[in-house]
């Protein structure tokens, strides 16, 4: 682990306003509620765990204006330090704490992301990894909105899209365009993948779904209507058990009716690295 890289990213205040933003989606600054905003972090430090590889860093209280302080993670690609000028494209994921280390996932089990990128495998671009571990109330956090009585995901992806996006371009070198950026959840937190890049194309123009969740219809209501930017890519992961099920295949229809979805159909047994490498490969095509 660099540690020139750790002090290289100390406690930082930036400001950001949403107000281009405003103005995108035809409306007033006071219409979609753009303010300016003050975001502090905590300095990035170096996650050190048993089985952790590569350059993985940690924001341990960034400071939310919606959702208090959360614990946010930075992977950086190896080169990161060697070429000053270079910039990465961004994966922003929901649910970090499976991605990475296995001692603080869920069940155990995780998508191992990090091995897989310091081995720079044929088909993946080096990039930024950014990740939130799930909070308390990760259920409703994580709920699109109309899925869940106190749904909250529609303002978790403002939390992601306009304060934390912000601070990660302004701290490392990223390409912010949207179309350099995407969003990956898995389980429960894929379709909030899905709706983010649904309804902020400006902010992220694919999603990664990994482990789809069965789904009514009630809970993919906002997709009836085309996304608000553009037409996003999707990569949709589903289980055997999952991918038969008549309600799955109705919403898979009725997400192709706007979007590039590429569906995937694995086994349950199949290991996850191998899973989200194959995502990770598609996603480098688009």
């Amino acid at each position: 682990m660099s540690t020139t890289l750790a002090t290289r990213f100390g406690a930082t205040c930036i400001v950001a306003c949403v107000t281009a933003l405003a103005a995108l989606m035809g409306s007033s600054p006071c219409e979609a509620d753009a303010v300016a905003v003050v975001l502090p972090a905590e300095p990035a430090v170096p996650y050190e765990a048993l089985g952790v590889e590569g350059d993985l860093f940690v924001h341990e209280r960034f400071r939310s204006q919606r959702f208090g302080e959360r614990r946010v993670f930075v992977f950086l690609p190896s080169e990161y330090e060697l070429f000053d000028e270079r910039r990465y494209p961004v994966l922003y994921l929901l649910d970090a704490q499976n991605f990475f280390d296995p001692e603080i996932a869920s069940g155990g089990e995780e998508w191992a992301l990090d091995e897989i990128l310091v081995r720079h495998p044929d088909g993946v671009p080096e990039m930024v990894l950014v990740g939130v571990q799930a909070g308390a109330h990760a259920v409703l956090e994580f709920a699109p909105p109309g899925s869940v009585p106190d749904a909250q995901g529609e303002e978790y992806v403002r939390f992601l899209a306009d304060e934390l996006k912000p601070f990660i371009d302004a701290q490392y070198r990223t390409r912010p365009e949207a179309a350099s950026t995407r969003i990956v959840g898995q389980g429960q937190s894929a379709a909030l993948a899905v709706y983010a890049a649904w309804e902020r194309g400006e902010t992220f123009s694919g999603a990664i779904a990994l482990d789809f969740p069965d789904l009514d219809r009630q809970t993919l209501e906002w997709a009836l209507h085309p996304p608000r930017v553009g037409r996003p890519w999707i990569w949709l992961e589903q289980t055997w058990s999952e991918r038969s099920r008549t309600s799955t295949t109705g919403i898979v229809a009725s997400l192709q009716r706007h979007a590039d979805v590429q569906v995937a159909v694995t086994s349950a047994t199949m290991h996850r690295a191998a899973r989200v490498l194959a995502a990770l490969r598609a996603m480098s095509l688009r």
